[in-house]
């Protein structure tokens, strides 16, 4: 569909004024000026011997005309850098102008006769190149009225006194006339309607070469929106293997902004190791360390083909999966445990039933008054290593089917000194002093039971790791952000490996040479369950610290009050 500019804008289509640019305006003006020029040589030297002096009024008419000419295209240089939008009006003014100048040329070379009637065709071929299909027309009636102008002003000899450049002021007959304005004025309609055939297909081509490149450029932000907004890093490559283009992803994977690594290869990003280095397509995974931590790149590529279908290059689809391998790990660490849990399970529900019947048993054969002392002594000592293994048994059951805690608000300080008395009557923690600093009224939303059994099991470990280097714990009870209460253990043993720190509450994870590690395993159950956190710490003074969080009954009031 054709597109009319607005009315007074000569009915000029819009492909014509976009089309326009000022390097083509001033390439204008340029052959312009140049055609002058060799025009002007032309008739000074090839023409000598007609060329009569430069006093005639024709020679100083025709000069004049030049001179203006040539003045005119300094004003229009300068106004094609002045003027934004008003280039078609320039280019408009200037064909126009030139029909002028060849009037007059035509006039002092002879009129109706002159051999630079070709010059009107030319004006209208460039008004089609430049003015679009209306302008040409335009340009065509006023080419056909100067030319008219110029027969009728020898005819009636309007200027006598201007005589000719050439010499030559001999008008054609009738028939000659004729014949000269048929053929002059014919061949303008032809170049005319040649030259509005090319300017509508020029329109047209315009017109398709736009709606291609909008389609082109609503593709172009499509794809860029797209690729923009992927989850994964994607990253384009030339022929060599230099990086044309990265996503944002792919930036915040490699720590890197696309300035940064445009222009290089992917070795120098990746690393030297790039697995994908020499194939056209696959899949590979390394790892790359980046602000000092390792991370793990899944990398697939494949070729990028041109029209031709040869390769011009590589498409590189990056993956951070760090965390899908942490995850997958520790599902199958998972696993594994789920597995050691049910045999625990099973293990437990077997045992506990003949090391009642044993502990029964032994009971039973104390309370007989012919026992000896010593044989009293020895089966003591089987009752109580029996309690620790009926203990030991129990905690494997409640790691691996741990009970729902029954949550209401535990007065900590209560509950820390009565564990406390209670762990300080065993007698193989005997030497090790418990400070307590819980203030009065603090209060966790907790099972106590299972709270106690928490604080309990973190004393042990604590007393475990003072044993060598210190006689003291301290547990201390803080409340934390008006709706968190913390509870701290202390000990003041060598702290803990800081290789090891991350699993000390996996199950079945212990660095003593006894145990089953499922101690601290099971006070993060415990505390999970409740909806805390449970931590452990390296202290900077020596030692570890246990922390519990655990919510307060403020918090339960808020959410009651919120709902």
């Amino acid at each position: 569909m054709q597109r009319l500019g607005a009315t007074g804008h000569l009915g000029r289509s819009r492909p014509a004024t976009e089309m326009l640019t000022r390097k083509r305006l001033l390439a204008l003006i340029a052959g312009r000026v140049v055609f002058m020029l060799l025009l002007a040589l032309f008739l000074m030297l090839f023409n000598r011997g007609q060329v009569t002096s430069l006093a005639s009024p024709a020679m100083r008419l025709l000069s004049g005309a030049f001179f203006a000419t040539l003045l005119l295209s300094g004003i229009y240089t300068l106004l094609s850098f002045k003027l934004g939008r008003g280039l078609y009006w320039l280019a408009f003014v200037q064909i126009q102008l030139d029909l002028v100048l060849w009037a007059v040329l035509i006039l002092v070379t002879g009129g109706v006769s002159s051999t630079f009637t070709f010059l009107f065709h030319i004006s209208i071929v460039i008004a089609a190149v430049f003015l679009g299909d209306r302008g040409v027309i335009f340009t065509l009636v006023l080419s056909v009225t100067c030319y008219l102008i110029v027969v009728v002003a020898g005819l009636l000899d309007w200027f006598p006194a201007l005589g000719s450049v050439l010499g030559s002021t001999v008008q054609p007959g009738i028939g000659d006339l004729v014949i000269s304005l048929t053929l002059d004025i014919g061949s303008m309609i032809l170049v005319a309607l040649l030259g509005w055939v090319l300017a509508l297909q020029v329109t047209r081509a315009g017109e398709s070469l736009e709606r291609t490149q909008e389609i082109f450029e609503d593709l172009h932000r499509l794809n860029q929106a797209i690729v923009s907004f992927l989850p994964s890093g994607l990253i384009t490559t030339d022929a060599s293997g230099k990086i044309r283009s990265i996503n944002p992803a792919a930036g915040i994977i490699l720590h890197a902004g696309s300035s940064e690594v445009i222009g290089k290869s992917l070795e120098q990003v990746l690393g030297d190791s790039l697995p994908l280095a020499e194939k056209a397509t696959g899949s590979a995974e390394m790892t790359i360390s980046c602000d000092g931590r390792e991370i793990r790149l899944e990398l697939a590529t494949s070729p990028l083909w041109d029209g031709a279908g040869n390769v011009m290059g590589s498409v590189v689809h990056v993956m951070d999966v760090t965390e899908d391998r942490r995850m997958r790990q520790k599902l199958g660490e998972f696993d594994k445990y789920r597995a050691m849990g049910d045999l625990a399970v099973g293990l437990a529900h077997e045992i506990r039933n003949p090391l009642g019947s044993i502990s029964g048993s032994i009971e039973l054969v104390t309370e007989s008054d012919r026992l000896a002392r010593e044989d009293r002594r020895l089966l003591e000592i089987v009752l109580r290593e029996t309690d620790k293994i009926g203990r030991l048994v129990t905690s494997l059951f409640n790691l691996a089917r741990p009970p729902d805690p029954i949550i209401d608000a535990v007065e900590v300080r209560s509950l820390v000194q009565d564990v406390a008395d209670l762990f300080a009557r065993d007698p193989e923690v005997r030497g090790i002093r418990i400070e307590t600093d819980v203030p009065e009224g603090l209060l966790m939303l907790a099972d106590r039971d299972q709270l106690g059994q928490v604080i309990m099991n973190l004393l042990k470990n604590a007393a475990e790791a003072s044993r060598d280097r210190g006689t003291m714990i301290r547990i201390e009870g803080r409340m934390e952000q008006a709706s968190t209460c913390t509870l701290r253990v202390f000990d003041s043993g060598r702290g803990v490996d800081p290789d090891l720190i991350d699993r000390i509450f996996d199950p079945y994870f212990t660095t003593k040479g006894y145990g089953l590690g499922v101690g601290l395993a099971l006070c993060r159950e415990i505390i999970d369950r409740h909806g805390g956190t449970v931590t452990m710490e390296n202290r900077p003074d020596g030692g570890a610290v246990a922390t519990i969080r655990l919510p307060s009954p403020r918090e339960r009031a808020f959410r009651l009050a919120d709902f």
